[in-house]
């Protein structure tokens, strides 16, 4: 019951804060393209899990390239998926060498986020954490902002046509989620 619970609150939290760090208002984005520039790395990840026939032996790397988000406290918000069986984590600022190494905080597969620290103290100078929203845009045009793998910083936007919170079933478990 206390683990049902738990997962209801992580999931509540995610559905609350998740809009907020991933819609920001076109305007305000597009006016600070800079900062916006600043609170976005590019990562490089090498991933190794296990062979589920033989668990002792693993399967080939794999390299996967992303995006996290720079948050107050020298951390980094990205995908668990992203860090997932991760042998080695790199980060990239504003696209370009050098690469710093990262290691995994905390991850949460269930909410699919993941937080990462960097130790290397140059790596934070020039760095500003992403401005949030406080509440969620319910309706209306967003910027979606990334790091290509070339080094350009590429801005797209979207459009909220509708907002709800429902319901999922995830094993035993009834679950809230954004539709």
């Amino acid at each position: 019951m206390n683990a049902q619970v738990g997962t209801l609150r992580r999931a509540a939290l995610l559905a609350a804060v998740l809009p907020a760090l991933l819609l920001q208002a076109p305007a305000r984005v597009q006016a600070q393209a800079q900062p916006v520039a600043a609170a976005l790395v590019s990562l490089q990840v090498t991933t190794q899990a296990f062979d589920t026939a033989l668990p002792w032996n693993k399967q080939r790397e794999r390299a996967l390239s992303g995006n996290a988000i720079v948050l107050r406290g020298e951390r980094l918000l990205t995908t668990a998926d992203m860090v997932k069986n991760a042998n080695l984590i790199v980060v990239r600022k504003f696209g370009r060498f050098p690469d710093f190494p990262a290691q995994v905080v905390l991850a949460d597969y269930e909410l699919n986020l993941a937080l990462l620290s960097v130790d290397d103290a140059a790596f934070w100078t020039q760095l500003a954490p992403l401005p949030l929203r406080e509440r969620p845009l319910q309706t209306g045009r967003f910027t979606i902002n990334r790091w290509r793998q070339n080094g350009r910083f590429e801005q797209g936007s979207g459009e909220v046509v509708e907002y709800r919170v429902g319901v999922t079933r995830y094993g035993s478990m009834d679950l809230p989620v954004l539709r």
